[in-house]
């Protein structure tokens, strides 16, 4: 409920666009349709949702994502040391 008020919100402020990281791919689609109906793009991040007008979806792949942060950690510590995930 927080989420869709802080949509409707920017929709009544007259925001252009809206960046939009569903917190629940069903629970988001009121606010995806109040700032369709608004006239307001909505782009999700991090992943569809399962109804509602979005106009792109930003998705990414988790375990690439640690596996790059993985490299990234164990270059940074000269591959040798402990590290807390």
């Amino acid at each position: 409920p927080e989420q869709r008020d802080q949509v409707v919100d920017a929709v009544v402020a007259g925001y252009d666009g809206i960046l939009l990281g569903p917190l629940d791919a069903i629970a988001a689609i009121p606010a995806v349709e109040a700032a369709g109906a608004g006239g307001v793009p909505v782009v999700a991040v991090g992943g569809a949702l399962v109804a509602g007008d979005v106009v792109a979806v930003v998705a990414d792949d988790p375990a690439a994502d640690a596996a790059d942060a993985a490299r990234f950690v164990g270059d940074a510590v000269g591959g040798a040391g402990r590290v807390l995930i």
